[in-house]
């Protein structure tokens, strides 16, 4: 499984778990994923961070709605 952190550290809860590829934030299919409101987190930078079996992987974003 990738457990996926959004501007917390890896050690608290996850927001969400997948276990299946692609694992890419918020689930789907290998041909679409599913889209994420970026509204649902104020505007400015954040983080993801993706906790994986081979090591942590992170990105930086900035959200301007």
């Amino acid at each position: 499984p990738v457990k996926f952190h959004l501007d917390e550290d890896p050690d608290s809860s996850p927001i969400l778990t997948e276990n299946n590829r692609p694992w890419d934030f918020r689930g789907g299919s290998a041909r679409a994923a599913n889209p994420w409101n970026t509204a649902t987190v104020p505007d400015g930078q954040h983080r993801i961070v993706a906790v994986t079996p081979q090591g942590n992987v992170q990105a930086t974003f900035t959200v301007d709605n």
